[in-house]
């Protein structure tokens, strides 16, 4: 019973692993397209040039870099196009860790023209991932613990609704960058 309750917490793991991964994936195509497109500053959406100034300057900021040479380097690039250093190009906005809130966030903020899907709790499943991943990985909890209060049914409804969650998501962000609506 311990090892299927620990298999069964660790499908968190799994699952949180997965999804971040695909929205990472997401993300670094996107942001790929954006500079194949060649996309100006001056004409991307607001949310794109926050996040290419963001990937450019906030290790720098937060490590006490010259503000006057940041803001150099900043009005240097609102005349230029969008480019992301290549090890900047599959971070995930926002703190990194990636669940309800985090998704509805990039939805609101892309804008992406879209709503979850029914049945799918509008994603809060994301939230219990989120957590029990988290929970897991800085030792709050143990593997026995969360594995034992749920069942292997429950696992796979969560996972079921999750990845309706995530693929109709998925799709509307492949969507956004198809019709390139990352330009005003």
């Amino acid at each position: 019973m311990r090892s299927a309750a620990c298999i069964r917490a660790g499908v968190y793991v799994m699952m949180y692993n997965a999804i971040e991964a695909a929205v990472r994936a997401a993300m670094e195509a996107l942001r790929r397209q954006i500079q194949q497109d060649a996309v100006t500053f001056a004409s991307a959406r607001d949310f794109w040039r926050l996040d290419c100034i963001q990937a450019a300057f906030l290790d720098k900021m937060q490590s006490g870099t010259n503000h006057g040479n940041v803001l150099t380097d900043l009005g240097a690039m609102s005349n230029s196009i969008l480019q992301w250093h290549p090890d900047k190009l599959s971070r995930l906005p926002g703190s990194g860790n990636f669940g309800q809130t985090a998704a509805l966030t990039l939805k609101n903020s892309m804008p992406l023209t879209w709503t979850a899907p029914v049945g799918t709790a509008g994603g809060v499943d994301l939230e219990t991932i989120r957590v029990k991943r988290n929970d897991l990985s800085h030792g709050f909890e143990e593997y026995v613990a969360i594995g034992g209060g749920v069942t292997t049914g429950d696992m796979c409804a969560l996972g079921d609704r999750t990845r309706r969650f995530m693929v109709s998501l998925l799709q509307a962000v492949e969507h956004y960058r198809a019709m390139k609506q990352y330009i005003r």
